[in-house]
Parts: C-alpha cells; structure tokens; sequence
C-alpha cells in the first residue's frame, strides 16, 4: 500500500484528491465562515480532509493563496514535519497533518445541475460531499 501511495503521490496526486476529482471538482475549499460552519454540520463530528496543502497555503483546486482561515490555537505548526495538508475537527477547526493520514475527505462539485444522496450540503452553487471512507 505505502509503495502504490507514494507513488501516487508522485506521478498524480494523493488518493482522496484524485476521487473527488474523478468524481466531483476537487476536495473542498472554505472561503467563508458561514461555509465552515455549514460543512461542520453536514460533517456529522468526523474529522476530515480538505483541500489546503503545502506552505504557503493553497487550495487544491485553484491554486490560489486563501484569504479566510479557522486554525485551530497553535496551528499550523508542522508538529512531526511534513505536515503539507489541512484536516478540519470535528468542531470545525483547521489543523496540519501529515498527507499520509487515513481519514475522511470532503469533495465538492461546482454545479447546481448535480445532485446526489448521502452526506450532501448545497451552497449557492456549489455541493459539498463529506465521505466516510479513508482512501488518503
């Protein structure tokens, strides 16, 4: 498994980013506080991946700067080095983590054509989906 994800990670990109983006837009990105506390809710007290990596921080999808933030008191600190991806808690805060981590992912759709069952959040135009597997 270690071996298939490095590579992955390598010639593509981590597990959870190549689903939502096989399947949705990309893992979720949080642009304000009323969509983080939306996604919370939708998240049912899972923690779970999303869309910020590496320093400085980007959104996946866009690879822009973000402007809002939620990290949680001391974050982000890097703590075991490597830390290049963003987890948010079940109460909502965003803390790094290794990008090797097996947790649960959100993906996002930027369409309101689309529509699916299960753990699904309308935004706007955007649909956010919380998955409980843990293919990161």
């Amino acid at each position: 498994w270690s071996e298939a994800q490095s590579y992955c990670r390598e010639k593509h990109t981590d597990l959870a980013t190549q689903y939502c983006r096989e399947h949705h837009t990309d893992l979720v990105s949080i642009k304000s506080a009323s969509e983080n506390e939306e996604i919370v809710k939708k998240a049912q007290g899972k923690t779970f991946w999303i869309g910020l990596f590496n320093e400085p921080w980007k959104w996946s999808h866009q690879g822009e700067n973000y402007t809002f933030h939620n990290w949680n008191y001391w974050e982000p600190n890097n703590w075991r080095g490597g830390d290049n991806c963003v987890a948010m808690s079940k109460t909502g805060e965003w803390f790094d983590i290794g990008c090797n981590r097996w947790i649960s992912f959100c993906c996002e759709v930027l369409s309101s054509r689309l529509s699916y069952t299960g753990n699904l959040m309308t935004h706007g135009s955007r649909t956010t989906t919380v998955y409980n597997k843990t293919v990161q």
